[in-house]
């Protein structure tokens, strides 16, 4: 990955990017996984249920790693699951930059470097930057547990009725999932009026009952929480989106 023309990388370390570079800067959360300029959300959607489960996080990336003077020696590792074993995947930290600044996957935290790290294991694991390109979150998922993965089209015959019932079981025992709109016959992200990227991966961060008491309505509502890998702006604007008059329905306990 070398860039072209007038954006060529350049290959810093965390430390010449930043004075205080951190491993980690406050924990680990689905907030450190933000995309960079290579379309690879369906790797990021995986990355950020794995932040979701401090088991399963540990086991790809060593808790013990760090930038501290007699325990930095320029190198991390990772493990994968590849062919029936986990693996372990070395690499040196030098990080691809354009003006000081990470252009790849990278935490909303500046000093904060597992996330980048990871990538760049990843990207080693499958051969280069540019092979991450193109994958599905599913192909992520398995690399990172071992586990055996299931897809729903949801709007066919074969989607199950039961399907809530399949996500909230699924939740509650720490699997991971993830979501996307089929963008067929073309490889464009488009966003959709209702602020949703069509042909974009996103992951399910929780399936919620919502107790609702109102005089007009009154039971529980299923909600589903996802997650746009980008971390902006671009997020669903419809029925209980952020400043959406659904809310005012809700308890203040339940919108906790």
């Amino acid at each position: 990955l070398n860039g072209r023309g007038s954006r060529k990388f350049k290959w810093l370390r965390p430390s010449e990017i930043v004075s205080d570079p951190k491993f980690f800067s406050d924990g680990k959360s689905r907030f450190d996984v933000c995309q960079g300029e290579i379309g690879n959300c369906w790797f990021l959607a995986a990355v950020a249920n794995l932040t979701m489960s401090p088991r399963q996080f540990d086991r790809v990336v060593p808790p013990e790693q760090s930038f501290a003077e007699g325990s930095y020696a320029g190198i991390f590792h990772f493990r994968f699951w590849q062919y029936g074993k986990w693996i372990d995947v070395v690499i040196d930290d030098r990080l691809p930059t354009i003006q000081g600044k990470l252009m790849l996957m990278h935490s909303k935290d500046q000093n904060e470097f597992w996330s980048a790290l990871l990538e760049k294991a990843y990207a080693k694991l499958h051969g280069s930057y540019e092979s991450l390109k193109g994958g599905t979150t599913s192909e992520a998922m398995e690399d990172f547990t071992g586990g055996l993965t299931e897809h729903f089209e949801i709007q066919t015959e074969e989607c199950p009725k039961d399907l809530l019932t399949i996500m909230r079981k699924a939740h509650d025992r720490g699997s991971f999932m993830g979501c996307s709109i089929a963008n067929e016959g073309s490889q464009i992200e488009t966003a959709l009026p209702n602020g949703l990227i069509q042909g974009h991966a996103y992951s399910i961060t929780s399936i919620k009952l919502v107790q609702i008491d109102h005089f007009k309505v009154q039971g529980k509502m299923p909600l589903v929480r996802i997650r746009n890998p980008w971390g902006n702006e671009a997020e669903w604007k419809g029925a209980w989106s952020d400043q959406s008059r659904e809310w005012t329905i809700v308890s203040d306990e339940e919108k906790r």
